[in-house]
């Protein structure tokens, strides 16, 4: 085969029929719940390894349906009606298809010239993301990948804006920065907080209750404790929900103790900001409207491969202030507050076509496909 061969618009049409089919069949066989089809034929993982050396170092195999067939047979099966765990979507055949039709596309996300609709729809989605949430115009977001990143990228506009300085400049200054956060939060706080240079004592770790939510009457009390430390604390991070108890803390009271003291309350809804689209349980995140910054996870329970997350801002502007760096490659005027250019405000610069797996599920069902998914899965749960 010659190297133009390998791009030929006939091939990858009938590849892709067969693939299709092959995808089909393997979801059909699943829902059909034969014995023979497990959740998992596990391997231990030197097995694993030895298997895949063994397929790369076979003789090439340009036949697509069995270039995939390990894959297929190998791979925990997350569409089995037996599958339970692990936190992620079951993927809706229409947004894995988005995702080959952003893959063939493939746009970079980070400069409007690459990413035009793209980029338009990370600001649409999350726009509405705001409203779900009660914010007022003005607020918006972007997309990124993943909880870890959604969150980091968080602090870091937090810090920002709320450490007296310009630390993306002149770095964090002498002087403890920290944020809190419950005893249940995601590992991925502590990782971030010493990513940015605050070391261990730059996450404060507030109780919890017998529910594990956190305890709001004892941030008083960590606050203060922490000034006497002469440690400067920045926000509060609540969890809506927990990875571990699936506990939502109380955002309400947690609010009240923000305002009060004048800080950043960020939520993080990587699991649980999906109820946004849920009438029977958006009662959990009851006073997210108060909060300054929150994220979700569309692949956790809204339908979508990974990785699509959102981040949301209640003041749009702020998040232009958490990366100010000159790139002039890149744009010309570096200083503008270009909201087309992701690159401008994201961790990221290259990024997926990510925006495309939430539109395809958004235009074709509508935002009540979530609402049903949401329901459904806490309804099973309970």
């Amino acid at each position: 085969m010659s190297f133009s061969e390998r791009y030929d618009p006939e091939e990858f049409r009938q590849n892709g029929h067969r693939l299709v089919d092959q995808l089909a069949d393997y979801l059909l066989r699943l829902r059909q719940h034969s014995d023979e089809e497990k959740v998992l034929n596990y391997r231990s993982p030197d097995d694993s390894y030895r298997l895949m050396n063994e397929l790369l170092d076979a003789p090439n195999q340009p036949d697509v349906t069995s270039l995939f067939e390990p894959f297929l047979r190998e791979t925990i099966r997350m569409h089995h009606p037996a599958y339970l765990g692990h936190q992620t979507s079951v993927v809706a055949p229409l947004a894995a298809l988005s995702e080959l039709v952003g893959s063939v596309l493939d746009p970079g996300m980070g400069v409007f010239e690459q990413g035009n609709l793209g980029v338009v729809l990370e600001r649409i989605i999350t726009e509405r993301l705001a409203a779900l949430a009660g914010w007022p115009e003005g607020a918006s977001g972007f997309l990124t990948s993943g909880g870890t990143l959604g969150n980091l990228t968080a602090l870091l506009c937090a810090r920002q804006v709320m450490a007296g300085g310009d630390v993306w400049k002149n770095g964090n200054g002498q002087q403890q920065l920290a944020f809190m956060a419950s005893e249940q939060s995601h590992y991925s706080f502590d990782r971030a907080v010493r990513s940015m240079g605050l070391g261990e004592n730059g996450l404060i770790k507030v109780p919890v209750d017998q529910h594990y939510r956190m305890k709001p009457e004892a941030l008083e009390q960590c606050l203060r404790e922490a000034q006497k430390r002469g440690t400067k604390v920045l926000g509060v991070v609540a969890s809506s929900c927990t990875t571990a108890t699936g506990s939502y803390d109380p955002i309400g009271p947690i609010a009240d103790f923000c305002e009060a003291n004048k800080l950043w309350l960020h939520v993080d809804g990587a699991h649980g900001a999906c109820v946004l689209f849920s009438k029977k349980h958006r009662h959990l995140l009851a006073g997210i409207e108060r909060a300054d910054s929150f994220i979700v996870d569309f692949h956790k329970m809204l339908m979508t491969p990974k990785l699509v997350t959102a981040l949301v801002f209640r003041n749009g502007q702020h998040s232009f202030e958490t990366f100010a760096q000159k790139a002039s490659y890149l744009w010309e005027q570096d200083e503008e507050q270009e909201w087309y250019n992701l690159g401008k405000r994201t961790y990221e610069l290259t990024k997926s076509f990510m925006s495309i797996r939430v539109y395809a599920l958004w235009k074709a069902y509508g935002p009540a496909v979530f609402e049903e998914n949401v329901d459904r899965l806490y309804s099973l749960a309970q």
